[in-house]
């Protein structure tokens, strides 16, 4: 349908459905379908406004009953709907250019195969990333294996697969130290001065977004390191990178991230709901101050790390490790439900021993897998984390709930490292009150801290054997185990120097 001027300005409108006093219509203009509001509908005096909402329900639009109406609009109108439908025209082009870019990066079809985001300069990269994230919104991750449309040109398009748009947004995130539009959360306050809380990277801070209390999340730089600036700009580089990360996972035991702000703080901030019953380590304490302890309060640490092990086991199949699992990583929500955080954000700040001990008690350096204190002695160069460092963590990570301490606490992290280099491990723990942890339990933890990372379980073995000992049963008879992810499927794209925890190419 075509602006027809020689009928006083008439425009044929396809009339959808009420909108309380108005009335929803497209027009096919020049080609280009539009979609408006026509205002004080049923009365039939119009005025043309473009549909603002992101999105349209198609289901609904199908199914809305439609008839031709004849709209007459003066001449400013009119010029308004001309503009818009060049700004639309304007728009598919501005669109085409930007996956055109996408469509470079990409050079094989083949999911497996690194992306290359060279020929994308920094100027593109913020409309690249939020038109990667547009796409990545319409695919859920139930629908992995669902392939992306775009159209690369007029008359060619492309089916691309969900995770290589991601991956290729992960990398021109920690490329460009850039973030998608649509993380960036606006109207963030920050509630308190001093800081309530900290990590091995972090300062946290109360503060309040969309009538709720939240926790801002800043990075800490190493104020000891020579050159400072390059150092944050590492940072801030990985944070990019791990936000990306983040901000896709959805699950009962991750805890969600929200977004992040730049305003928020003097420098760029995690935005996270605000726990207020604290980490696992805290709720331990107040249910002992409440009166429930022994057996009682066993079988509440048993349930949290069956709720750490569900959290893992969705972080694997997401190809992210952990890689800084203990106590003061496992929050506790108002429903009394275990949610993992911080997953590889400690590595970002290159913390030495020292931070971890300082900041978190020692449950980072003392949940360290003997790999990773040494790691020529496993015929291996790397310190990068992996799932089988991530379930020795889960072993420390019992022994730390049971005991309130992490293992060795009573050694320095010299001996710490020699200990258990050499295969040495604290023996089977038992609580405040004397309760000592079952056979079950006891032998799950044994598997967990096996000396040659091989010999662990994977985590779906570990949400088997936890749910036994939460039911209470003796784990008798080793069940079968479940076959790991072959070599192929865990061996990362491209190692990132920094010791990032993902796979991403």
């Amino acid at each position: 349908m075509n602006i027809d001027r020689n009928n006083g300005g008439g425009l044929y409108l396809t009339y959808l459905t009420d909108i309380g006093e108005n009335a929803l219509c497209t027009a096919d203009i020049q080609s280009v379908q539009c979609i408006y509001v026509i205002e004080e509908y049923p009365n039939r005096v119009y005025t043309a406004k473009p549909w603002s909402l992101p999105s349209l329900d198609v289901a609904f639009l199908q199914a809305a009953r439609s008839h031709h109406i004849d709209a007459r609009l003066n001449d400013t109108e009119m010029a308004d709907i001309e503009n818009s439908t060049s700004s639309t025209n304007d728009t598919r082009s501005n669109d085409i250019t930007v996956l055109k870019l996408v469509d470079s990066a990409i050079p094989s079809d083949d999911p497996k195969d690194a992306t290359d985001d060279s020929g994308i300069a920094t100027e593109d990269a913020q409309e690249v990333m939020d038109k990667l994230w547009d796409l990545l919104g319409t695919n859920p991750s139930s629908e992995k294996s669902k392939r992306i449309t775009i159209s690369v040109s007029e008359n060619r398009t492309r089916e691309i697969f969900p995770e290589v748009l991601f991956r290729l947004c992960v990398k021109l995130a920690g490329h460009h130290r850039k973030l998608p539009s649509a993380i960036i959360l606006q109207n963030v306050q920050r509630i308190s001065n001093e800081s309530e809380a900290a990590g091995g990277f972090a300062d946290i801070h109360s503060g309040q977004y969309g009538g709720q209390k939240v926790a801002l999340k800043s990075l800490r730089a190493n104020s000891s390191e020579a050159s400072k600036q390059s150092v944050q700009d590492e940072m801030l580089k990985e944070f990019c990178r791990e936000v990306i990360l983040w901000s896709r996972l959805r699950h009962i035991h991750i805890l969600p991230l929200l977004g992040v702000s730049e305003h928020a703080e003097a420098k760029i901030c995690m935005v996270l709901p605000w726990e207020d019953r604290g980490n696992v380590k805290d709720r331990i304490i107040k249910l002992r101050e409440n009166g429930t302890a022994g057996d009682l309060l066993v079988s509440n640490i048993h349930k949290w790390l069956l709720h750490v092990a569900f959290g893992l086991d969705y972080l694997h199949e997401e190809k992210i490790v952990h890689g800084d699992l203990h106590g003061g990583n496992i929050l506790i929500d108002e429903l009394d439900n275990a949610r993992l955080t911080d997953f590889g954000l400690g590595v970002i700040a290159d913390a030495t021993p020292l931070n971890y001990a300082s900041k978190h008690g020692g449950g980072g350096y003392s949940h360290r897998a003997p790999e990773l204190h040494d790691p020529e002695a496993f015929g291996t160069k790397s310190t990068r984390p992996t799932p089988s460092s991530d379930v020795y963590a889960f072993a420390c990570t019992a022994i730390e709930l049971y005991t309130a301490k992490p293992p060795f606490s009573d050694q320095s992290l010299f001996q710490i490292g020699s200990k258990v280099v050499k295969g040495e491990r604290p023996g089977k723990p038992l609580t405040a009150e004397g309760v000592v942890m079952s056979n079950s339990m006891w032998r799950l933890t044994q598997q967990c801290w096996a000396q040659n990372p091989k010999d662990r379980p994977a985590v779906k073995n570990i949400v088997r054997d936890m749910k036994i000992v939460v039911s209470g049963k003796e784990l008798l008879v080793v069940a079968p185990e479940v076959p790991k992810p072959s070599a192929e499927k865990q061996q990362p794209l491209e190692v990132h120097s920094t010791g990032c925890q993902c796979y991403i190419a």
